[in-house]
């Protein structure tokens, strides 16, 4: 029924009850009644005309946005042919990036080697890393990460590593280590280990290694940090070369390239395997310490 079917019934009903003058009240009544509900029938399918049967437009979801499928043809009467799919979007290419925010823990990275010298590279002690020890967060919910608590700090008498929440590069949280010298050349390695005797390490190859590094004000002029690499079973060696540290400024590190191993002595270059890195790292060292001086270093934002 088009628009005016309503206008054109009541039109008739009324002739026909003028013309019928002996017609009961009640029919009457009746064919008024009639007449409004063919109206609001006319009405309903006015405002709510019948859905075809296709037509519809399809989004790509794969990787990017895809084209919209065309409109389907056709009338309301007959449904139309269904819209055309959208052609598919490319796969956007993996550009992720690993980051190390240390804004609640230590997430792996542990002080591994350090050496108390006085001369450089002497009296060094190699070590293991421990199992974190966390102290139960009062704030966690029943069902939330129950692991989030805060990392105890690893103390000796050379250095101290923990995690620090209120200062970080470019957000807050980082590791803290507080290395208190006390004579000649002394250094320790804050690092993370990957791999296995059968499982390889993680992949550098075409990547660079960045770091933030902040030296507070107090610390020896002679100060350093720099960033390493170790590769393949035979854990090559490779770094970036020393910066000086400033007080109270975030120096970046960056190793790109990463350059020819420099240990073992005359290595065999085809195991250094950047495919294959086994350990990253940041050595913290100063040089010409005279007297006891205590430095404290802020380290955040590992990435690569």
């Amino acid at each position: 029924m088009n628009a005016s079917c309503a206008d054109w019934l009541s039109d008739r009903v009324r002739r026909n009850i003028s013309q019928r003058a002996g017609v009961p009240a009640a029919v009457g009544a009746a064919l008024c009644v009639v007449t409004a509900c063919l109206g609001v029938a006319c009405s309903e399918e006015q405002y709510n005309p019948p859905i075809a049967g296709g037509g519809s437009t399809t989004v790509a979801a794969a990787g990017s946005a895809g084209q919209s499928g065309s409109a389907g043809s056709g009338t309301s009467s007959d449904g139309g042919s269904a819209g055309a799919a959208g052609a598919g979007g490319a796969g956007a290419e993996d550009t992720s990036t690993k980051v190390y925010a240390f804004q609640s823990s230590l997430e792996g990275f542990f002080i591994n080697y350090y050496c108390t010298g006085p001369v450089v590279n002497t009296n060094c002690i190699q070590l293991q890393a421990q199992p974190a020890t966390d102290v139960a967060d009062a704030g966690v919910d029943a069902g939330d990460d129950a692991g989030a608590g805060l990392q105890q700090p690893v103390v000796n008498d050379f250095f101290t590593l923990e995690q620090d929440p209120s200062l970080g590069s470019p957000a807050p949280g980082s590791a803290k280590l507080t290395l208190r010298f006390s004579a000649g050349s002394q250094s320790a390695n804050f690092a993370s280990n990957f791999g296995s005797g059968t499982e390889p390490g993680v992949d550098l190859a075409g990547k660079t290694l960045q770091a933030q590094v902040r030296m507070e004000a107090g610390g020896p002029a002679t100060t350093y940090a720099k960033m390493y690499i170790k590769t393949g079973a035979t854990y090559y060696y490779a770094d970036s070369g020393q910066r000086t540290l400033s007080a109270d400024s975030w120096t970046t590190l960056t190793f790109a390239g990463f350059g020819a191993p420099s240990y073992p002595t005359a290595p065999d270059a085809a195991l250094y395997t950047l495919g294959d890195v086994r350990e990253i790292g940041i050595e913290i060292g100063a040089t010409d310490i005279a007297a006891p001086v205590t430095a404290s270093i802020h380290i955040d934002s590992v990435s690569y």
